[in-house]
């Protein structure tokens, strides 16, 4: 009896051990999207490998001025400058990876607030352009007035 004691402890150690590792799991890794009204972080490394990455399609959103972002932008951003942004993106997907940046990191939190309040599941902010390591990218302005759709090369893939 003492043996079947034993193990009947072990087993409802083991589950709960299992249960453990699966809520830890489920908490740490599965925050890639939250309920509207939460914005998540994006960290910079994180940034430079869905930028480098293929078959991802995402919004990186820089909420400077027109100026600002024609002076150096990172590269497959888009400006929607904070003072014009309704929030609507040109997709109708709710659940696209949305990561905002800025002149500083209020500005774009702002801005990713009022996307995901609009609907948006996925919008991260990230560090402001000054924290950027990588690559500037100059010119190129990528935008888009309120009610136009921008062509489908706005879709960084």
């Amino acid at each position: 009896m003492p043996l079947q004691a034993m193990e009947f402890y072990t087993l409802v150690s083991l589950v709960f051990l299992a249960i453990l590792m699966w809520w830890y799991v489920v908490t740490r890794y599965n925050r890639t999207t939250a309920e509207p009204g939460t914005v998540l972080e994006f960290a910079n490394y994180q940034l430079e490998e869905l930028i480098q990455s293929e078959g991802i399609n995402y919004y990186l959103i820089d909420v400077r001025a027109e100026e600002a972002y024609q002076r150096g932008h990172i590269p497959t951003a888009i400006n929607i400058p904070a003072r014009t942004c309704n929030g609507l993106l040109p997709t109708d997907d709710l659940f696209i990876l949305v990561v905002v940046y800025g002149s500083n990191r209020k500005e774009a939190q702002n801005v990713a607030k009022i996307l995901s309040e609009f609907g948006y599941f996925n919008v991260h902010v990230t560090n402001s352009i000054t924290r950027w390591k990588g690559h500037i990218q100059e010119g190129d302005y990528q935008s888009f007035g309120v009610g136009r759709r921008p062509s489908p090369s706005y879709v960084s893939v």
